[in-house]
C-alpha cells in the first residue's frame, strides 16, 4: 500500500477533528440535558451572557439537540453542527466571548432548518439572503429576541443594544428591528 501525503487546508483539518469530536461525544450519548448547566462553565464577565447560553441549551435539549462545550480549539476555531448527529460544539476558547450566544442560536438554526450540508461551521459575514448561513443567522436572530426582551417594556427596548450584546452581525439589522417589533405585538406591549 503506498500512501500519499496531501496538503490539507486548515479548514477541513478542523472538520475533521469536529467530525471526530462530535462522533467520540456522541458514541459516549453525553447528551445536552448533562451539559445543561455547562454554561456556568463560562468565564464571561456579564450575567445575561450565562442566562441567554442557559435559555438556550435547554432550547436545544427540548429539540433533542446536543450541545458539546469544548477548550479544546484553538480562538480562531468557529462553532460547528452536524445535523446527522444533532450536535453542537461550542469552543468556549473563541476570541469574542460575546459572541458565544449568538453562535449557540445560529447552530440551532442550522439544524432546526435541516440544512443539507452535515457539518456546518459558525460564519459571520454576509452571503446573501437566500444563503444557508444567512438564514441560520435569522433563525438565530428568532431564538435570541423572546430572552432579550422577555422583562424590557417596549419603550425601553433599543436593537443596536440587543445587537451589541451578542455581537450580531451589522448587516441584520432590519431583520432584528422586525422580530423585536414581532416580539411586542404577539405579546401585546
Amino acid at each position: 500500500m503506498f500512501f500519499f501525503l496531501i496538503p490539507v487546508s486548515s479548514v477541513l483539518c478542523c472538520f475533521i477533528f469536529l467530525i471526530s469530536f462530535i462522533r467520540f461525544f456522541f458514541n459516549f450519548s453525553i447528551v445536552s440535558k448533562k451539559v445543561q448547566n455547562s454554561c456556568s462553565l463560562l468565564r464571561i464577565e456579564m450575567i445575561s451572557m450565562n442566562e441567554a447560553c442557559h435559555y438556550l441549551a435547554e432550547y436545544a435539549a427540548s429539540h433533542d439537540i446536543k450541545v458539546i462545550w469544548s477548550h479544546h480549539f484553538s480562538p480562531d476555531t468557529p462553532a460547528g453542527c452536524s445535523l446527522r448527529y444533532r450536535s453542537i460544539v461550542m469552543n468556549l476558547n473563541w476570541h469574542e466571548p460575546a459572541s458565544l450566544p449568538f453562535q449557540l442560536a445560529h447552530e440551532i438554526s442550522h439544524i432546526l432548518n435541516g440544512d443539507e450540508t452535515d457539518i456546518c461551521f459558525y460564519h459571520a459575514t454576509f452571503t446573501g439572503k437566500q444563503s444557508v448561513e444567512y438564514k441560520a443567522n435569522t433563525g438565530a436572530v428568532k431564538l435570541l429576541v423572546p430572552f432579550y426582551c422577555q422583562n424590557v417594556p417596549k419603550e425601553s427596548i433599543n436593537v443596536y443594544d440587543f445587537m451589541e450584546s451578542y455581537e450580531v452581525p451589522s448587516y441584520l439589522d432590519n431583520v432584528v428591528k422586525e422580530e423585536v417589533h414581532n416580539y411586542y405585538i404577539s405579546n401585546r406591549y
